[in-house]
């Protein structure tokens, strides 16, 4: 469902998936005076069904996955390293050294992410 509010001052669109449409509509009505509502029946697609998700993870090493969230927390190599207590992290991210389940548990922890993605891939 796609729902528009429109005012002077506020153009707004919102799309809700799930439990919820009824009262977030109510809510809307309550809030603005003039409020408009357009509903529109969206299908999605299960991104992971994709060709490109396919191509993509199939591409995708633990090298990768591991400086990805790293470099989202804005970490150093270093820093890490010594966060998860795990050396040659640059030789994991360079697929130079495989991962054990030990070294994903720890890392898995400093990154707060869960340990399987470095195991999934």
């Amino acid at each position: 469902m796609l729902a528009a509010v429109k005012t002077p001052l506020i153009d707004l669109k919102i799309s809700i998936q799930g439990k919820g449409e009824k009262v977030l509509i109510e809510a809307l009505k309550s809030t603005f005076k003039n409020v408009r509502i357009i509903k529109e029946d969206v299908d999605f697609i299960d991104f992971s069904k994709t060709r490109l998700y396919k191509d993509i993870k199939n591409k995708t090493t633990v090298g990768d996955v591991l400086s990805i969230r790293r470099e989202n927390k804005g970490w150093t190599q270093k820093e890490l390293s010594i966060k998860s207590g795990v050396s040659n992290i640059s030789a994991i991210e360079h697929n130079k050294r495989s991962i054990t389940l030990k070294m994903a548990k720890k890392l898995g922890k400093a990154l707060g992410q869960n340990y399987n993605q470095f195991l999934e891939v």
